[in-house]
């Protein structure tokens, strides 16, 4: 009995003594791990992405060329949380940019702004395709000024803050995803909040967003008869990405009639927003992004609106 009890004893020191050292031995069974301890994380990814992007220009006093000295930054924070087990889905984003530029004796003026957050609950009903719910929010962080022609003279003038405009979706509907990089969804119903909190802005340039705040509003309910969502995020290349998304609102109302358009039809009232970037790694950490955003809304404006920017900087993915 003793010397059986001194093997035991002995064998079980040398177990744990190799298992300490993350190196078990062959001849014994690994010792058991407890189900469960880290099961409900095994259906979690997230991602975080942050970066700074820098440019500069400067000129000589005698530059022929032409030139004004300038240096811009843009800072951009993006994250996502996804959740998936059986039929159920869970996914949430939200993306941070802010960048400026301050050209010779003009100061820093922002030149991109936006607070961006999307969350949504999904149930899968057949392959690639689930019922889902959603809320979505859009806004931007500080104030935004235009220069425009005003008795023949160039005027700076108010048009944004935070919440001056804000949009808030929330919207019922069904969601096609065939791969994990691509997904549409339809959402028939879908409700939106246009929120304008600050009254002074200018009421030529932004129309206050479609919000009659000179009624002592500051929200504008809309109903959509359908709502469109789609993205794509995927490395086309090596080192290589292309994200891009695009939200399309059709109103059940008609737009009011203007002075300068009188010929407005159900098409106008459709809102769109498309989003792209594109990012190319230099080096592990040195990007190069181009960005580019396209809206059409006649709350706004009767025309296109486009924004493009061009950077260097840095990058840091978790």
């Amino acid at each position: 009995m003793k010397k059986k009890s001194l093997t035991v004893f002995f064998l079980s020191l040398f177990r744990v003594l190799v298992f300490a050292q993350d190196t078990p031995p062959t001849s014994l069974a690994p010792i058991a791990i407890p189900t469960g301890v880290m099961k409900d994380t095994c259906y979690w990814k997230t991602s975080l992405k942050t970066g700074l992007i820098l440019n500069q220009a400067s000129f000589s006093n005698n530059w022929k060329g032409g030139g004004v000295n300038s240096i811009a930054y843009q800072a951009f924070l993006g994250a996502t949380a996804d959740y998936a087990k059986e039929n159920l889905s869970f996914n949430s984003i939200v993306d941070f940019k802010f960048g400026a530029i301050n050209n010779k004796n003009t100061g820093f003026v922002k030149n991109i702004d936006r607070i961006y957050a999307d969350t949504k609950l999904g149930y899968a009903i057949a392959k690639n395709w689930s019922m889902f719910a959603s809320v979505n929010f859009l806004t931007q962080f500080y104030d935004g000024f235009l220069t425009t022609k005003r008795l023949n003279r160039d005027t700076t003038v108010y048009v944004s803050n935070f919440m001056a405009p804000g949009y808030l979706t929330e919207a019922l509907g069904f969601e096609y995803k065939p791969t994990n990089y691509f997904f549409l969804r339809f959402s028939p119903g879908a409700f939106r909040q246009t929120i304008v909190t600050a009254k002074s802005i200018d009421p030529i340039e932004t129309k206050y967003y479609g919000v009659e705040v000179v009624n002592g509003k500051t929200i504008r309910n809309e109903i959509a008869l359908l709502q469109i969502m789609t993205a794509y995020n995927k490395d086309i290349h090596k080192n290589i990405n292309l994200k891009w998304q695009y939200i399309g609102f059709a109103n059940y109302e008609l737009p009011k009639e203007t002075k300068e358009n009188t010929n407005i039809t159900w098409f106008d009232n459709i809102d769109h927003r498309f989003d792209a970037t594109f990012t190319a790694k230099i080096t592990k950490y040195i990007t190069t992004t181009i960005t580019t955003t396209l809206i059409y809304d006649y709350d706004q404006d009767p025309d296109v609106q486009f924004a493009q920017s061009l950077g260097l900087g840095i990058q840091f993915t978790y």
